[in-house]
């Protein structure tokens, strides 16, 4: 009786996978930074004189504002995590499907602060290869 062994390495867009978690990782370690910096940014304002933010007629929609960024910051993170589960497959279906989301994360960290700009360009240019992976190595031109 001849067992057959299971290949355990597969193939998998590693490039691409590895690119779109670094970009993630630095979008999720970008936005408590830039929350923080916000902050200070408003009380460098009201502390140098130039108007205090809570005069100002903009100072009831901070809230709101701050509101939609969560959303958006949550929701490109989300994305993004939720892309990068899917392109670490073998399956081209699922890579394909996971790297548009990570361009969409990628797009929809726009508001955010783009991670620093980097996180964004690397999540990018990670779902890019991934939309061009074939297993096998053939591209398709």
């Amino acid at each position: 009786m001849v067992m057959k062994m299971r290949n355990i390495f597969t193939e998998r867009p590693n490039t691409a996978f590895k690119l779109s978690a670094v970009g993630v990782s630095i979008q999720i370690l970008a936005t408590p930074i830039i929350i923080a910096l916000l902050q200070w940014g408003l009380r460098q304002w009201e502390l140098y004189g130039m108007m205090t933010y809570k005069d100002s007629w903009w100072a009831p929609y901070i809230g709101l504002v701050a509101a939609i960024w969560i959303v958006l910051a949550a929701a490109s993170i989300g994305l993004g995590i939720w892309g990068l589960l899917l392109m670490n497959t073998s399956k081209v279906d699922k890579v394909r499907k996971g790297s548009i989301l990570v361009l969409i994360a990628a797009l929809s960290a726009f508001p955010t602060g783009w991670g620093f700009m980097i996180g964004s360009i690397l999540m990018l240019i990670g779902g890019i290869q991934g939309l061009r992976w074939r297993p096998g190595g053939v591209e398709k031109n």
